[in-house]
């Protein structure tokens, strides 16, 4: 049976970047009823703490404008709520048209919804309604922390004093703030890993190149991804459902074969407080067995297999603020390739159109305009290299666990240089996935000490429905284990 899809179209400014929101409700109200959870309001368009309609009435009386009335296939009886990020055209880096871009929201509205609802065989009347939303996207996407100096920061639902993560901070917080089921982000050094963990959701970066990047402006082609976030792993695997790639390259309902859970790096670049490193041990140990845990150094066995990196190794082995120095090469090979390919792609923009950036992200800007490459090859061969041998490290159904981030999110205003001390730990463990293009999940264990805590999962690149079935595996015995271990 054919079900009607009516598309509402709404501009609101909001508080992410540039997305727009899909609310499917079975009411025939226009206004689509009462949803509990928070609305953005004020000059800032922060989160409130109020408990009301998804929008306030007076949007509703004065913006809702029908647009257009589709019939197409559907499904479910359900209600679903979720964000979604316009083309980046619509940013300051903007070519395609309003028109193109609301082309593209009808048409991936369509193929989500659809998707993501199962038939009962029965006409239904959906009202979709589509939020065109003016939101805080951290400038060029330069960093991981969420602090917009322009319009505001938007409020980490989770511990409102810490930053939420970027720089698909809006993203994040939407999701967490309970306003939608999920939201998509961009993910090139860790924008979706980062926000869901200071936010305490689920984020996932899926293998480089799985997910189509369409209507997407490149930061750094070799590290881009389009990732999203949820609260729960039931609606993270069925957004995977639609868009990652099928058929499936390998089994993904098989338990994994082994799980590398590396003790420096929960050692040097975890929080030791959090105690996630035996959270994880005991867990893996009651789901999968005790044979399947290797504990192994990760920062000695890519010391070992990836040759290239002794062409900087010695850098960062006399500096002891790099605890694990092979993880501080791919860390710097990461970002002197992110910074090349963004020159590449966006240094005439900036130097025509010196556009006002906020401090960290001016720095950062002008040092990937003004920085020499002569290392750039080799910085190429420790990517090919790390990508061969984490694949043999894990083969077709090993996982590895690792810290997301270095600790709970940190405070707003922080320090520059305590920041940034933080942030070399941070790309540390980012750089893992980002070099190897393999998949990452966030996963959240809950909030311990007033603040949230989480782990990574990663497997091989294409096994990505493989290590959500992984999650779906472990998550509650992680989360029954930590709230034991928190007592």
């Amino acid at each position: 049976m054919n079900s009607i899809v009516r598309f509402t179209v709404l501009k609101q400014k909001c508080i992410s970047k540039f997305t727009f929101g899909l609310l499917i409700s079975k009411r025939k109200k226009q206004n689509c009823g009462y949803i509990g959870g928070h609305y953005a309001t004020g000059d800032k368009q922060r989160i409130t703490g109020k408990k009301s309609k998804l929008f306030p009435d007076k949007i509703h009386q004065k913006r809702w404008n029908q647009k257009e009335t589709i019939s197409a296939p559907s499904s479910r009886d359900s209600s679903c709520i979720l964000l979604l990020p316009l083309p980046s055209s619509l940013h300051s880096l903007c070519k395609v048209s309003l028109l193109l871009s609301k082309i593209y929201l009808i048409s991936v509205a369509m193929s989500l919804a659809l998707a993501i609802q199962t038939g009962q065989g029965r006409t239904q009347q959906l009202h979709l309604l589509l939020l065109l939303s003016w939101q805080l996207l951290l400038q060029v996407c330069c960093s991981i922390n969420g602090e917009n100096k322009h319009y505001g920061t938007p409020v980490n639902p989770c511990a409102p004093d810490r930053v939420p993560g970027g720089s698909s901070s809006g993203s994040a917080v939407v999701v967490a703030a309970k306003l939608v089921d999920f939201s998509l982000g961009t993910d090139t050094g860790g924008s979706v890993r980062v926000p869901a963990a200071y936010c305490g959701i689920f984020g996932f970066r899926p293998s480089h190149g799985v997910v189509l990047k369409t209507g997407v402006i490149p930061m750094a082609q070799r590290f881009d991804t389009v990732g999203w976030f949820a609260r729960d792993l039931t609606t993270l695997t069925r957004v995977g459902r639609v868009l990652l790639p099928l058929p499936l390259p390998i089994d993904a309902t098989k338990k994994p074969t082994h799980v590398i859970i590396p003790s420096d790096c929960f050692q040097h670049l975890g929080s030791p407080s959090d105690q996630t490193y035996h959270i994880l041990n005991v867990s893996v140990e009651k789901t999968f067995g005790g044979n399947t845990i290797d504990n192994k150094d990760l920062g000695d066995y890519i010391s070992n297999n990836v040759p290239s990196i002794g062409n900087f190794i010695s850098k960062f082995c006399e500096n002891q603020a790099y605890s694990i120095p092979a993880l501080a090469v791919l860390s710097h090979c990461m970002r002197l390739i992110q910074r090349f390919e963004f020159k590449n792609n966006h240094g005439e923009w900036v130097s025509t159109t010196k556009p006002n950036l906020g401090p960290g992200i001016l720095e950062r800007v002008s040092e990937a305009l003004t920085a020499t490459y002569e290392d750039i090859e080799s910085c190429h061969a420790v990517r090919t290299e790390l990508q061969s041998a984490l694949t043999a490290l894990l083969g077709d159904y090993g996982v590895l666990a690792i810290p997301t981030v270095p600790g709970p999110p940190p405070k707003l205003s922080m320090e520059a240089i305590t920041l940034e001390n933080f942030r070399a730990k941070a790309f540390s463990l980012l750089s893992i996935a980002g070099m190897s293009g393999f998949c990452q999940i966030n996963v959240p264990l809950g909030i311990h000490n007033n603040l949230p805590v989480s782990v990574s999962l990663l497997a091989k690149h294409g096994a990505d429905h493989f290590l959500l079935n992984v999650a779906h595996q472990l998550y509650d015995t992680l989360k029954e284990q930590a709230s034991i271990t928190w007592e």
